[in-house]
């Protein structure tokens, strides 16, 4: 979350997860701290978060599952997930975005500048 805020470039009010308890204790606790209210999808309704259900799906078919000999690296597995990320926002096409990237589509439809952080990361 640490790294979540100090990336995004405006003020983070709102965070919704589901009911795991990853989510709650010091995470919960966290948000709290800090003035960001915390919100719960409602137990057994993966509709209600359908596009991170998606979104789930493709890292684990698309990264997941071809490199779990990576797990017990945990810094070499984070790299991977990096670079996939950035892949998945900047490269690779999405059907429900017109066939457009993620960051390409934020540029035409969300009046973001070409110029915004992770335009620069290779």
């Amino acid at each position: 979350m640490k790294k979540l805020i100090f990336v995004t470039p405006f003020k983070i009010k709102t965070v919704q997860t589901d009911n795991g308890l990853e989510f709650l204790g010091a995470f919960d606790a966290y948000l709290k701290r800090i003035g960001i209210r915390h919100l719960f999808t409602y137990p057994r309704c993966p509709k209600i978060n359908g596009v991170v259900e998606r979104f789930n799906r493709s890292l684990q078919e698309e990264f997941i599952d071809h490199n779990l000999y990576l797990i017990h690296n945990p810094q070499e597995f984070s790299l991977k997930l990096s670079e996939y990320l950035l892949f998945y926002n900047q490269q690779r096409v999405h059907q429900a975005l017109n066939y457009m990237t993620p960051l390409n589509y934020l540029y035409q439809k969300g009046g973001m500048s070409k110029m915004y952080w992770s335009r620069t990361v290779p």
